[in-house]
């Protein structure tokens, strides 16, 4: 019988397997290319694209295999839907937002101290993920009070 019930539909399966193969060789991919600044940009965000995209396709295809209704089946694979797989979502939203914060940055020493705060506001409107970074105090509050100008 195997960790799962037999009873899972196994259309499921293949795609779910392909697009984790693939999530895993874009990540080698990035491990490899560390030194190439250009190409491991490419890598991370490929990376993150396709990992986050096969977890939505995986959510998507499991709906429509109607899996909800067959969860006993999943045994001890339960964990995988349940806890995994939301922390596999939120390092792949995590992962975009500190890359996106980090062009602001580029972007904000490039314009000067003026654009900072135009810079912030950009990232809010893109993200609308700034309460979730301040609720887990990874940095300080974008707002312009809160950081010093870089030339002062």
């Amino acid at each position: 019988m195997g960790v799962v019930g037999s009873r899972l539909p196994g259309s499921f399966a293949i795609f779910a397997a392909y697009a984790d193969l693939a999530t895993g060789l874009l990540a080698i991919l990035a491990l490899l290319t560390v030194r190439v600044r250009p190409l491991f940009w490419f890598s991370v965000v490929a990376f993150n694209g396709v990992g986050m995209a096969d977890l939505v396709f995986d959510y998507y295809h499991a709906v429509h295999a109607d899996l909800p209704a067959m969860a006993g089946e999943l045994g001890a694979a339960y964990v995988i839907p349940i806890i995994y797989v939301p922390l596999l979502m939120i390092t792949h939203i995590a992962a975009f937002y500190m890359l996106l914060r980090r062009s602001a940055r580029r972007a904000s020493l490039e314009a000067g101290p003026e654009a900072n705060h135009d810079v912030h506001e950009l990232q809010l409107c893109l993200l609308c993920a700034q309460p979730l970074e301040v609720l887990l105090n990874m940095t300080a509050p974008p707002w312009p009070h809160s950081r010093p100008h870089l030339n002062e």
